[in-house]
């Protein structure tokens, strides 16, 4: 499994709405370039959750150490 980089330019627009639009388009974008769950076999289903699961926690006990 292999980690997608996204790089979107974002045109001057006007404020506002656009910054929504533009929010909206690049999440589109990301979620297009995620593999269909239904095409991973069940370890691979793991191991992506276990990847997932010990960055999150990293970052939660960093920022709880912080406070």
């Amino acid at each position: 499994m292999s980690t997608a980089c996204l790089a979107t330019e974002i045109p001057n627009r006007p404020r506002g709405a656009s910054i929504q639009h533009d929010v909206e388009s690049v999440i589109e974008d990301m979620v297009a370039s995620l593999p269909n769950p239904k095409e991973l076999s069940a370890e691979q289903r793991r191991a992506i959750i276990a990847r997932y699961a010990g960055v999150l926690e990293g970052n939660f006990i960093y920022w709880s150490r912080s406070l």
